[in-house]
């Protein structure tokens, strides 16, 4: 009756519906680190250029969706999006999120990958999974070089939860393997995340920033939950604000009268800014 599912007689099966979009729509409204990176995801896309797609992706199951993508205009680029799934195991970007992951969450997700994967397969499988983690704990980076795909290559970036109840993410920044050789991917496109001199790999003073604007951003969103869950419970929280001398008395009178009365646990701190 919702439409989220329609039966197409000719096929005698069901498909899923259009009004399943809105669902899948307001999920992601809810992630506000998404609509905070991307920003700084396009800024990275535009660096790279046409071929490379930057990714930010949280786990499902054992596959990691990404949540939010960017890339520079160009008729070259993998076949992905924003909902698209790949390997948790065998990509880099899913490498990444159980380096990032708690220690027992970790545990279990690789319990479920060995018993997931065939069993000759599984030793190659848990040594390059071995690599990526000893990579990250090394550098903060991992590389994946065909072992998702033959023809791709990529670098992904752990985002560890930052805070209880809130999921990691990781970020990852792919393309075909012509386009993005291990040289380019570290010294030329990975040189504004990573420094590579000789065997000793780092996160640039940029790959630095980058984790930690992800780290404000998920500060950020915490501090609103927290903010929201305290007016919910009825508790007080205070607001400081800096007054400059320019800006009108009745203007301010104003708004602190109207924000008073929409939250009225809400203690407001003025500060003079000289």
């Amino acid at each position: 009756k919702l439409g989220y599912l329609t039966y197409h007689h000719d096929e005698g099966r069901y498909r899923i519906g259009l009004p399943v979009l809105s669902l899948g729509y307001s999920c992601l409204s809810g992630y506000r680190i998404r609509a905070a990176a991307q920003p700084l995801m396009d800024e990275i896309a535009d660096y790279a250029g046409n071929g490379i797609l930057i990714a930010l992706g949280g786990r499902v199951d054992l596959s990691i969706i990404y949540i939010a993508c960017a890339r520079s205009p160009g008729v070259v680029s993998l076949q992905l999006d924003v909902g698209s799934r790949i390997s948790l195991g065998r990509s880099s970007i899913g490498r990444a999120y159980l380096a990032a992951a708690a220690e027992a969450e970790r545990e279990t997700l690789m319990e479920q990958i060995e018993a997931k994967a065939e069993r000759a397969r599984w030793p190659q499988l848990h040594s390059e999974l071995t690599r990526s983690f000893q990579e990250i704990d090394a550098k903060g980076y991992c590389l994946n070089l065909g072992e998702w795909h033959q023809e791709v290559h990529a670098l992904a970036i752990p985002l560890p939860a930052r805070y209880p109840g809130l999921p990691a993410m990781a970020l990852n920044c792919g393309g075909p393997a012509y386009l993005l050789s291990r040289e380019r991917l570290e010294k030329e496109l990975g040189g504004a995340l990573v420094y590579r001199d000789g065997k000793d790999s780092r996160l640039t003073a940029l790959g630095r920033d980058i984790r930690s604007e992800f780290a404000a951003i998920a500060d950020s969103e915490q501090r609103v939950r927290a903010i929201s869950l305290n007016r919910v419970r009825g508790r007080r929280e205070t607001l400081t604000l800096g007054i400059v001398n320019t800006i009108a008395p009745a203007l301010i009178t104003g708004f602190v009268s109207q924000a008073l009365r929409q939250m009225p646990t809400l203690e407001l701190v003025l500060r003079p800014i000289t």
